[in-house]
């Protein structure tokens, strides 16, 4: 799920970037911009507490959990 959000936020930038007319109609790209940054930086440091102990639990209780199991690491 983190890496379908990283590239949801990513896919934001790239397009408000690579759409400079829709900069000179009004100024909301510059603010999704900035909010998809912001989301970013949330996520990234939340993201960075799933590679200690914690991520680690979380991990393992997710597949032992019967009504995921493994289903919510297939692509």
């Amino acid at each position: 799920m983190y890496d379908k959000l990283f590239d949801f936020l990513d896919c934001i930038k790239v397009n408000l970037e690579d759409e400079p007319e829709n900069q000179a109609l009004s100024e909301w790209p510059e603010v999704v911009r900035h909010a998809a940054e912001l989301g970013r930086a949330k996520l990234s440091k939340y993201y960075a507490r799933t590679d200690d102990e914690r991520g680690f639990l979380f991990n393992v209780g997710t597949v032992l959990d019967p009504t995921t199991k493994l289903t919510v690491y297939e692509v």
